[in-house]
């Protein structure tokens, strides 16, 4: 992300994210008022078609290893230079960011496709993605 590329994956990534929710989200929670039913969130959503396809949670896995992709070649793939000292510092946190949503969408489609995984494993990985970028977001340029 510390390229202009790398933010410009990133916003894409979440205004799609965030208009899919909201269009999702407003329909299903007026509707379960309005017939007085319990309204039951979920991490995801999947194409309205007669075929049951996890777009969502495929493009949540690709967007992600594409930033990390333009992260790790931007300046080249070496983290550690010749003297053993790290490179690319603040690079590697916005590349941890995009790790843990990587593993978020392969968490999300592993529960898309019925893949037996401990109750709660998606919205626990969403969680610790939204509060990664969170923590991240509040940091000053000196990493403090």
């Amino acid at each position: 992300m510390g390229s202009f590329v790398g933010h410009i994956d990133e916003s894409i990534f979440f205004l799609l994210l965030a208009f899919w929710w909201m269009f999702n989200h407003f329909p299903r929670y007026i509707r379960s008022q309005w017939t007085r039913t319990e309204y039951r969130s979920c991490v995801s959503f999947p194409l309205p078609a007669k075929r049951y396809v996890p777009l969502e949670a495929y493009l949540k896995t690709f967007f992600p290893i594409a930033g990390l992709l333009g992260e790790i070649c931007s300046e080249g793939v070496a983290l550690v230079d010749a003297n053993g000292h790290f490179r690319k510092l603040s690079q590697m946190q916005h590349m941890s960011i995009y790790g843990i949503f990587i593993v978020h969408g392969l968490i999300d489609i592993m529960t898309s496709h019925r893949i037996p995984l401990p109750p709660g494993l998606d919205y626990l990985s969403a969680i610790a993605a939204m509060s990664w970028i969170r923590s991240e977001s509040q940091l000053g340029p000196d990493g403090r």
